[in-house]
């Protein structure tokens, strides 16, 4: 669980992360399944690493510009 600042957080399979206030950077890499990511209020940053794998994940934002990064030879299946 995020803090009112500009947090780091990263996730991994069946975990719900949420970002709270501020611009977060929320991160999935390696396999990850059944996960949520929560941005929160203001600008966060959504980032696949390089060469994950990610299936049955919800990626979801706030107010702000959100970002979402995907690494190279990732793979997503079920990405909402």
């Amino acid at each position: 669980v995020g803090s009112a600042f500009n947090d780091t957080l990263t996730g991994r399979a069946d975990a719900t992360v949420r970002g709270g206030a501020g611009a977060d950077k929320l991160i999935a890499r390696g396999n990850v399944a059944n996960a949520r990511f929560f941005g929160g209020a203001d600008a966060d940053i959504f980032e696949i690493a390089a060469s994950a794998e990610l299936s049955a994940i919800d990626f979801s934002g706030d107010a702000g510009a959100d970002q979402f990064l995907i690494g190279l030879n990732s793979t997503l299946v079920n990405i909402s």
